[in-house]
């Protein structure tokens, strides 16, 4: 008996592509165009596995998940989904859908997608195994991205899926996200995984170099362009040149040095500061924001037109307090970093450690959670190989109090506690950069003000 896949498709150019991907590799198909023709087939007959697109001219392909749960039918269904519409993706996810691919693929890539999924349903079922296709099975590529991140949610597997589908290529990638998702370890996976990995990987975070000075640090400058070059430096568009240029925190380059930025993705060229001649580099660009781009525009902090020019493939990092389990797995992996740095003992979480993890908000996400693991580490009562809920020291509810001791004082106390503004005032920021570990731009946002506030204030504690 062969092996049938009814395809849910309404572009014919798409349907003949996937049906003759699926008749080389040994099986039948069935092609239909919308979701009421999809419910029609597969109530007639149940197919081995259903390839569903998710936008159909009757709707979502959610509403056949939704009816396939409904009904009780167990048919398999891999999603089809564009790379702006990882969203509807992980929701085709939680509606039943078994996995999904993101286009463009492969015909290997659609062939390892089906023989990965038959053999999971075969070991989760007793019913009898379903027919193998003649094509040999390939291995996921996405494995290898994940490899080189830590998570297994499904918002984390819509994210590798993005990053598989856009490394081959050399369009410009931008990435979204709150602080410490991990927007610099997805740069970095897309580089790796692309065919510039051979050549340079350069990061440049656009946050924490002084606004004056960041048009040299991307482009270079000459000797004398401005007090203090003393000779010709290269920039990071130089250094960058056959390979990819990481710009993080885009949203807070300056307007006027956008526009130039704009050039070199645009013709490829750009001028040193201070310098007439022009250069020419070839770049692989990836920006990232911990903004609202949308919002950045409106408010004229982002160049519409640069954001269109980097926006060709989008990927949203997701915040650690939506990824479930990969919470514990993420402080596993510091844990076993850190206590092999500091000569500890400490090799698991007690269940108590593991409640607490999941429970937290972690605002400042993954970069919270290291200095959290870290802290518990070296400051753990050492006591056997588990971390405690109490080792954490989170703040959150540990005591079944969860409130801060109130310190008070009489009246004649307060003259010695009470000192100047600005003694105050640079302590907040001095003890901010500390926590952030020296990050100007996590310790503005810390602290509720702008980065070049702590830059201002910075060379005025220097004078």
């Amino acid at each position: 008996m062969k092996t049938t896949v009814l395809i849910i498709e309404d572009s014919p150019s798409m349907a003949r592509t996937y049906d003759g991907f699926l008749r080389r590799a040994g099986m039948e198909t069935i092609v239909v165009e919308t979701c009421a023709a999809g419910i029609d087939e597969i109530s007639r007959e149940e197919p081995h596995a259903v390839l569903l697109d998710l936008h159909l001219p009757d709707g979502s392909g959610l509403k056949l998940l939704r009816w396939l749960q409904k009904e009780g039918r167990k048919v398999p269904v891999i999603a089809i989904t564009a790379n702006g519409s990882m969203g509807t993706a992980v929701e085709a996810m939680r509606e039943g859908a078994r996995d999904f691919l993101v286009k463009p693929f492969s015909g290997p890539k659609m062939i390892a997608a089906l023989e990965q999924m038959w053999m999971r349903t075969e070991e989760e079922t007793d019913d009898t195994p379903v027919p193998a296709p003649a094509a040999k099975p390939q291995p996921q590529e996405n494995q290898a991205i994940a490899s080189q991140m830590i998570g297994e949610s499904l918002p984390m597997k819509a994210v590798y899926k993005i990053i598989e589908a856009a490394a081959p290529s050399d369009a410009s990638v931008f990435i979204t996200g709150e602080s410490g998702t991990g927007k610099e370890l997805a740069a970095e996976a897309i580089h790796r995984n692309s065919g510039r990995s051979r050549g340079p990987l350069v990061i440049l975070n656009c946050a924490a170099i002084a606004p004056n000075m960041l048009e040299s640090e991307v482009f270079g400058h000459v000797k004398g362009a401005f007090t203090g070059a003393v000779s010709d430096r290269e920039g990071a568009a130089e250094r960058a040149h056959g390979g990819t240029l990481f710009l993080d925190e885009l949203g807070e380059m300056e307007i006027g040095l956008q526009s130039k930025l704009l050039r070199l993705l645009q013709e490829g060229t750009y001028m040193r500061v201070g310098e007439s001649k022009e250069r020419r580099a070839d770049i692989r660009f990836v920006a990232a924001t911990n903004r609202d781009p949308r919002k950045a525009i409106v408010e004229g902090k982002l160049r519409e037109d640069l954001y269109f020019r980097l926006n060709v493939i989008p990927i949203t990092m997701p915040p650690l307090r939506e990824r479930g389990m990969d919470t514990v797995l993420i402080a596993s992996s510091f844990l076993e970093r850190f206590a092999k740095e500091h000569g500890k003992t400490q090799t698991t979480f007690d269940e108590g450690a593991r409640a607490a993890l999941a429970s937290h908000g972690w605002p400042g996400n993954v970069r919270e959670l290291m200095n959290v693991v870290r802290r518990a580490v070296i400051l753990g009562t050492g006591q056997g190989d588990e971390v405690t809920a109490e080792d954490l020291a989170l703040a959150m509810q540990l005591d079944g109090e969860g409130q801060a001791p109130v310190v008070s004082f009489s009246e004649g106390a307060w003259d010695a506690v009470v000192e100047p503004l600005h003694v105050t005032e640079r302590r907040a920021i001095e003890r901010a950069l500390a926590v952030t570990e020296g990050n100007i731009q996590e310790a503005a946002r810390l602290l509720e003000i702008n980065p070049s506030t702590i830059y201002r204030k910075k060379t005025s504690w220097a004078v």
